[in-house]
């Protein structure tokens, strides 16, 4: 196992890679900005993906077609299902799954199932996608200096959950430890492929209202009552209206200080996880 691809959707989840390795000269190819670097004597390809399932589905597909990777790993930030975890706490995805892909009825969500054509051998039916086992192995006997770690289930969609009630049905309803935007994604088109994947993913927050992680310093509070109300506006939290805000005005869009910090946290947690393990293998 040489070639090694590391998945990140954003630049502070890419950062601290970039801190720890020699890397070549940034190249655009296709849809994803990527870098080279060895790691004793493994080659290693990082991509930026950018965010969500689509993107990182994408970046997955063109990685695999271009450099023919040995193991995929999807790295960065996430945010805690699991009521014993802290900010900075690893979670390693033993499966992961997609929450929001499936049947939604009036008294259930049903997720979806895939048949899965591989490029060999027959098709498989999946619910979920494991991690390769031998990589999940090595990593869960792994200790790493003031790295906590949890193994289990890690949720994907194109949402950015910041729901206390929401936090508690994905825990319920599917026993995970994570959510994220992009690690399903990946592992799907990882699983097509054959390729070896895992996700690690650092805890940067709890994905509920108590982690919101915009920075609303700057923003006339008057401003966002006016551009939510009429009849349905009125009715929304203060959170929402700070949202629908942010969502019409883009450029006022700041990360809180804390958010970045655990951000910032996590993703450095999730790097030296990564690399340690790397030079496990």
């Amino acid at each position: 196992m040489t070639q090694i691809a590391i998945l990140c959707a954003l630049p502070a989840e890419i950062a601290p890679f970039k801190r720890a390795l020699q890397l070549e000269q940034a190249r655009q190819s296709g849809v994803i900005l990527c870098w080279s670097a060895k790691h004793g004597a493994k080659t290693i390809t990082l991509v930026q993906t950018g965010v969500g399932k689509v993107q990182a589905a994408a970046a997955a597909q063109q990685v695999i077609m271009e450099y023919a990777p040995d193991a995929m790993f999807s790295c960065g930030t996430a945010g805690s299902l699991c009521a014993q975890a802290r900010i900075g706490d690893i979670v390693l995805g033993a499966a992961t799954l997609q929450h929001d892909y499936g049947f939604i009825l009036p008294d259930a969500f049903i997720p979806f199932g895939f048949l899965m054509r591989r490029t060999r051998g027959k098709a498989i039916f999946l619910r979920e996608f494991p991690a390769d086992a031998d990589l999940l192995n090595a990593a869960k006997i792994l200790e790493v200096e003031k790295v906590c770690t949890f193994s289990g289930k890690i949720l994907s969609g194109d949402q950015v959950i910041f729901s206390a009630a929401k936090r508690a049905v994905l825990a319920q309803q599917f026993q995970a430890l994570a959510v994220d935007m992009e690690s399903a994604a990946i592992a799907q088109i990882c699983a097509i492929h054959q390729v070896p994947f895992l996700a690690v993913r650092g805890l940067s927050d709890f994905a509920d209202e108590s982690s919101f992680p915009l920075d609303v310093s700057k923003i006339d509070l008057n401003e966002v009552g006016e551009s939510a109300s009429g009849s349905f506006g009125d009715k929304l939290s203060l959170l929402t209206k700070v949202v629908r805000y942010f969502a019409r005005h883009p450029a006022a869009f700041r990360l809180s200080l804390q958010a970045r910090q655990n951000i910032s946290m996590a993703a450095r947690q999730s790097a030296r996880f990564t690399l340690a393990l790397l030079e496990r293998l």
